[in-house]
């Protein structure tokens, strides 16, 4: 998910990996404010660290619809659970008759 490796990471004490991590954290997280996440780029950037957030929100979107299509031809699916991806799919605007 981060562009940081463990062989390229910079090495820091437990407390302030742990703060880092929250730093991290705060970016993936839907709650926290553009601003805040504008701060905690800085911080971890200050840190040497670059974080790749890895999927956009479209992206991600895109990996949820083809997860529910892969569900309606999988066997294995439960018709309960058909039946809730089908309802999903038409939900989110698949485009395409479910």
């Amino acid at each position: 998910m981060d562009s940081a490796t463990e062989t390229d990471a910079p090495i820091y004490d437990e407390e302030t990996n742990r703060v880092l991590g929250g730093y991290k954290a705060m970016l993936t997280n839907n709650q926290t404010s553009s601003e805040a996440k504008a701060h905690a780029r800085e911080v971890l950037k200050a840190a040497g660290i670059e974080v790749d957030l890895g999927h956009t929100s479209d992206e991600h979107q895109t990996t949820v619809l083809a997860g529910y299509k892969a569900a309606l031809n999988n066997p294995r699916v439960s018709a309960e659970a058909k039946t809730h991806a089908r309802d999903f799919l038409r939900e989110h605007g698949n485009g395409e008759s479910v």
